[in-house]
């Protein structure tokens, strides 16, 4: 009879519940949980559910801080751990993979009116994402021959969209990110007018370095042009077509297309 009370105070949770209701305690929401825990010597429930909401925040803000390590070196340990918390409690992951969760750091770094007279910091953050997502991407192998273009017919060449490599990624910013990250590189950050436009390209190498590469404006606009695969004709200015060269000279061409949509209304 004892037996038959004692389970009716207790009633165990399916595993999918179980979990949610777990989440939902890391996240200081409300939940059953505490029941569904086996007290140890010298703690409660409560207190165990204490020591795993800590260990959670912990272990999300250092994953945060080690993509996000220059943002950090900007703004310093205290102020980016609680801002980190505040972030998890108020932007809870929805998957199980720190990297895509991170990603939303650097929006919400810009929301921050703490923040607001130094929008540099989360052009830091929006740039160190970038520079994550880069790491991760697989190299491109096959390599352009520009030889190819002497196979296509004159009508085409208008037509010609050109690819840039996947491997390869741009960035802009109306703040001089460039010498920013230089200067926390080689720790030697000092006052410096960033209210500058910066335009970036990040390169992957096979030992999953990155090379962050100066590019001027019009190399710039020609890139993004081209990913946005818009036609040789089609580029503008006209006077991006010049820059082309550059680009088949730093590998940043991988290839070609002619535009499916020639001659269609």
């Amino acid at each position: 009879m004892d037996n038959d009370t004692n389970m009716g105070k207790f009633t165990p949770l399916k595993l999918k519940a179980l979990q949610e209701a777990f989440s939902q305690t890391l996240l200081y929401q409300d939940s059953d949980i505490a029941s569904q825990l086996k007290e140890k010597v010298g703690f409660s429930a409560d207190q165990l559910l204490q020591i795993h909401r800590n260990n959670f925040v912990i272990s999300v803000t250092d994953s945060l801080k080690a993509v996000y390590n220059c943002t950090l070196q900007l703004v310093g340990d205290e102020f980016f751990e609680s801002v980190a918390r505040h972030y998890l409690l108020n932007n809870p992951p929805t998957e199980n993979n720190i990297r895509v969760y991170g990603e939303g750091f650097p929006e919400y770094l810009s929301t921050l009116p703490q923040l607001a007279e130094m929008p540099y910091i989360a052009e830091m953050a929006k740039f160190e994402s970038l520079y994550e997502h880069s790491q991760n991407l697989p190299i491109q192998q096959s390599a352009f021959d520009p030889q190819a273009l002497q196979q296509v017919a004159a009508d085409d060449f208008a037509e010609l969209q050109f690819l840039i490599r996947s491997d390869y990624l741009v960035f802009d910013s109306t703040q001089n990110i460039y010498l920013l990250f230089n200067m926390i590189k080689n720790n030697d950050v000092k006052e410096a007018d960033l209210n500058h436009e910066c335009y970036l390209l990040l390169q992957k190498n096979p030992d999953f370095t990155i090379n962050v590469i100066e590019l001027s404006e019009p190399q710039w606009q020609l890139i993004k042009q081209l990913q946005q695969k818009v036609t040789l004709e089609n580029l503008q200015p006209s006077s991006l077509q010049e820059q082309l060269s550059d680009l088949l000279t730093a590998n940043l061409i991988s290839g070609f297309t002619i535009n499916e949509n020639k001659g269609k209304q």
